[in-house]
């Protein structure tokens, strides 16, 4: 763990990492699918991915929540925000959008420092 990832003795989860695998989970389960092709397990299955990657990065001392979200693309936009109480030098967030002609996903994962 480098010296930016470590507070005061605290491990500060590192979401520079998460990022690009969060973005090879999203393109390998979402490309070439189409919104019927979707349903709750299918980002079921995108959630607990990502969640497996980051209990494998960090393990414990960390609870997780990963939210994920699929939409038909009906060339509507999609913004979702975050507001968060809590130790900005323990605890992270990433986000990531998928959007093909079909499907407009967003993931966000969270790690917050226990």
């Amino acid at each position: 763990m480098s010296a930016n990832n470590t507070t005061i003795g605290r491990e500060k989860f590192d979401m520079d990492h998460l990022r690009p695998v969060m973005r090879r989970v999203l393109n390998a389960s979402l490309t070439n699918a189409k919104y019927q092709d979707l349903d709750s397990d299918a980002t079921a299955a995108i959630a607990h991915k990502i969640k497996q990657h980051m209990l494998e990065q960090s393990g414990q001392g960390f609870k997780y929540i990963v939210f994920v979200n699929a939409s038909k693309n009906n060339n509507q936009g999609l913004r979702a925000d975050a507001s968060m109480h809590w130790e900005m030098d323990a605890d992270a967030f990433v986000q990531d959008v998928y959007q093909s002609e079909h499907i407009i996903c967003i993931c966000v994962a969270y790690a917050i420092r226990i």
